[in-house]
């Protein structure tokens, strides 16, 4: 079982403790506590990688670390829709 430790900016005496079953569950109650809003399958599955492997490390992460995170993955999937690079072109020139 999982533990969703939320802290509202910090203040004392405003944690709420959540048991999530998986790192999917566990990311769709956290993007629902950030937006209120049900996202897609494949955001809920990185904001899931991005919570594991910060618990792992033994850190916590803030909604404005999520956020940006969210942003530059969401930035890179509508590039890559559209038939673009998703990254930049002299990162991509390093991997070839």
């Amino acid at each position: 079982m999982i533990e969703l430790a939320a802290v509202r900016d910090g203040v004392q005496g405003h944690d709420v403790a959540i048991p999530c079953v998986s790192w999917i569950d566990t990311a769709r109650q956290v993007l629902t506590l950030m937006t209120g809003w049900s996202l897609p399958d494949d955001l809920v599955d990185y904001a899931a990688r991005v919570l594991r492997v910060r618990a792992l490390l033994h850190r916590s992460i803030t909604s404005l670390d999520l956020d940006g995170l969210l942003t530059v993955y969401e930035g890179a999937h509508a590039t890559a829709a559209r038939g673009g690079l998703w990254i930049s072109p002299e990162y991509a020139a390093v991997l070839e």
